[in-house]
């Protein structure tokens, strides 16, 4: 409202201006016709009193004078003539300052005009429907909270069952007469637990004996042979009796001797309790199926040793 009234005002000022200029350039007109018509007077005046004087000095009395009158009747239709055209002129003048104002009046149709840009607030609410439209993103969290169920898909993960598949891939055949070879667990030189069902499907050689054993001492270059031979169609698990041995004994003397074969470690005692050995050396041949084919107490030769083999290797 501020801004059409401070328009009407300066449209006010401007048509007063105009009309003050006009009046003045009226006034002024008038003023130069005035000076116009006393100059015009000044020299008819002048021009008569030369032509007494001239007819003074002639003498004539009956020509010049009636001349004289046809001159300034002349004179005065003349000077008539052109004030009447000045005030036609003057009369001209004026009416076209009478429609100059009207013309300015045609600024005063702005302010109208300016009502269309105070629309342009209204067009601004439509903007407001921005945040509306953004309610619609925050369903997507509640569509994520399905995928909490992920914990759930990892506990079938868990394989477990599958450490007692080892022990059942070794079952006795009733059509066979040989024991099964029963498990046990025994150490690696690390301490890791190691258990015959480890084994299963590979042919199996079991040697007890002990650092202190002389006679077990005997037979270990035959079994270090036949390792290097058949080591990887036969397991050999040379078990030292270490809950009666010295753990750093029996590593000190198979260093010493430079054997190759693995050496396990009975520290329990659980493989020669299960396998009932009461004597150092003990070997005990196991084909690939699980069954005992052989077992000798005391030391074997080099040719025993090679039947056993042939015996689990069938």
């Amino acid at each position: 409202m501020n801004k059409k009234i401070v328009i009407l005002i300066a449209v006010s000022l401007a048509i007063i201006l105009i009309g003050a200029a006009v009046v003045f350039a009226v006034l002024n007109s008038k003023d130069n016709a005035k000076d116009d018509v006393t100059v015009k007077d000044d020299s008819d005046k002048e021009s008569i009193s030369s032509e007494t004087d001239d007819f003074e000095t002639t003498g004539g009395i009956d020509s010049e004078p009636d001349d004289s009158e046809l001159k300034e009747t002349e004179r005065e239709e003349v000077e008539t003539e052109k004030t009447s055209a000045e005030t036609s002129k003057t009369e001209k003048e004026t009416t076209p300052s009478d429609k100059e104002p009207a013309e300015t009046k045609v600024p005063t149709k702005n302010p109208a005009e300016t009502k269309a840009p105070s629309k342009k607030p209204a067009d601004t609410k439509a903007p407001t429907k921005d945040p509306a439209e953004t309610k619609a993103p925050s369903k997507k969290p509640a569509e994520t909270k399905p995928a909490e169920t992920k914990p759930a898909e990892t506990k079938p993960a868990e394989t477990k069952p599958a450490e007692t598949k080892p022990a059942e891939t070794r079952p006795a055949k009733p059509d066979r007469n040989e024991p099964v070879a029963p498990d046990f667990t025994i150490y690696d030189g690390d301490g890791n637990k190691v258990h015959l069902s480890d084994f299963a499907g590979k042919p199996v050689i079991l040697n007890f004996w002990a650092s202190w054993c002389v006679p077990c001492k005997k037979e270990m270059p035959d079994f270090n042979e036949k390792y290097l031979e058949y080591g990887d169609e036969i397991q050999f698990l040379m078990i030292d009796f270490a809950k009666d041995d010295k753990i750093e004994d029996a590593k000190g003397y198979i260093s010493e001797m430079g054997f190759e074969f693995p050496v396990y470690f009975d520290v329990d005692g659980d493989a020669t309790k299960t396998y009932e050995v009461i004597g150092f050396p003990t070997t005990v041949f196991i084909d690939a199926d699980g069954y005992i084919m052989d077992s000798y107490r005391g030391t074997i030769s080099e040719e025993t040793l090679q039947s056993g083999i042939d015996k689990i290797l069938k």
